[in-house]
C-alpha cells in the first residue's frame, strides 16, 4: 500500500493554491518549508518543480516524515521567489 499526498501547488510567496493538509511558509528568499498535517510514516518520495516561464528549478535541501524544505533557483543560478508544485508519496 501506498500513502501519498496528491499535488499541491504554492505561490511565490508561500500562499497555498491547489491542495490540502500541508503549509508552505516562506522562510527567505526562494526559500519555503513545506509542513505535511498529518505526517507520513517514513521520509515520503518527494517531486517537485518549479512553475516559471524561463529556466528554473528546484532544489531539496532537507526532507523528514513531516517537512520539506527546498528552495527555488533562476537560471543564473540566484534563490528567487517563484510557485512551485510537489507532490510526496509514501511507498511501504
Amino acid at each position: 500500500l501506498a500513502q501519498s499526498a496528491p499535488f499541491k501547488l504554492a505561490l511565490s510567496d508561500g500562499t497555498i493554491a491547489a491542495g490540502t493538509g500541508f503549509t508552505v511558509p516562506k522562510t527567505g528568499t526562494g526559500a519555503y518549508t513545506v509542513t505535511i498535517t498529518t505526517a507520513f510514516s517514513s521520509i515520503p518520495v518527494i517531486s517537485a518543480e518549479v512553475i516559471e516561464s524561463g529556466a528554473a528549478y528546484v532544489t531539496l535541501k532537507t526532507a523528514s516524515a513531516s517537512a520539506i524544505a527546498l528552495t527555488t533557483f533562476n537560471s543564473t543560478p540566484t534563490a528567487f521567489d517563484a510557485p512551485f508544485h510537489f507532490m510526496a508519496r509514501q511507498i511501504s
